[in-house]
């Protein structure tokens, strides 16, 4: 069985993690309640599949990777949840939300694509677009009420 050597620089980042976690959690003892953890582990999941899409397309050597993730995020879930409070159907919440961010990523596409702009300037830039459409839709406010199903 042979045995990896970790690096340094790997060891250095978890020590260095460890303590602001252990930091973090004699500041705010509060961090370690159930409804908190579950808060985070709501939003590492969300952000995990975000990473995944992101991992793939670096690892098949795309040519950029896409900035506007987050704000595509945002915006499709604003969509949904503003669709929700029109009466549409709470079924429908996840198409919406694809669909939305369907159409996003289109515009991006199209962009990179078929008009040659650098992914880097396109998606940081959509990022933005999104990301203040999302805000400006919501007034900077929360939006709740999500249904259990």
């Amino acid at each position: 069985m042979k045995i990896m050597h970790k690096s340094p620089d790997l060891i250095l980042l978890i020590a260095l993690w460890l303590l602001l976690g252990i930091g973090i959690v004699f500041a705010l003892p509060q961090m370690l309640a159930l409804w908190s953890i579950t808060s985070i582990l709501q939003f590492a999941t969300l952000l995990a599949l975000v990473a995944l899409g992101q991992s793939l397309v670096v690892m098949a050597g795309g040519g950029g990777i896409d900035l506007s993730v987050g704000g595509n995020v945002s915006l499709s879930a604003v969509v949904g949840m503003l669709a929700l409070q029109q009466g549409v159907n709470p079924g429908l919440l996840p198409v919406i939300c694809m669909l939305t961010g369907t159409v996003a990523g289109a515009l991006n596409g199209l962009l990179v694509a078929r008009l040659r702009l650098w992914p880097l300037i396109v998606t940081l830039g959509s990022f933005y677009l999104f990301s203040g459409l999302a805000l400006a839709l919501t007034g900077g406010a929360a939006i709740s009420g999500v249904p259990a199903e």
